[in-house]
């Protein structure tokens, strides 16, 4: 099985947010109202149905705040993604776990142009 960082699909995110969330991809400093914009970001993207879970930056291949990719997610993805196999999924760096390499992560489903089609909280999960 490869590793979801693996499979990033060559598809620039076009959903809501998306020229904010460029913004905070770009690397700089993180001053204060940057820092409550995001959080802002982060719960547009929980009130839009995005779900969070949490993985290593060598899995997920996303390591500062704000970064995002879509990613095809490859057949026998286990964890928080094992429900999207085959299906393209736009996943945001959103917080640190720890110190070293963890981190949290929202995903929610897209089509292959980059448009949320169905927030992960509507599986019913």
């Amino acid at each position: 099985m490869s590793k979801i960082a693996n499979c990033k699909a060559d598809v620039e995110y076009a959903g809501p947010n998306a020229a904010e969330l460029r913004a905070f991809a770009a690397p700089g400093s993180w001053t204060k109202e940057k820092s409550s914009a995001f959080a802002a970001l982060v719960e547009a993207f929980s009130a839009a149905g995005y779900r969070s879970f949490s993985s290593s930056v060598n899995t997920i291949g996303l390591q500062r705040k704000g970064q995002s990719a879509i990613y095809l997610v490859p057949a026998g993805q286990r964890g928080a993604l094992a429900a999207y196999a085959g299906k393209y999924v736009h996943i945001v760096c959103i917080d640190r776990t720890d110190n070293y390499s963890g981190r949290l992560f929202s995903f929610a489903e897209v089509s292959s142009t980059g448009q949320v089609i169905r927030a992960a909280l509507e599986d019913g999960e």
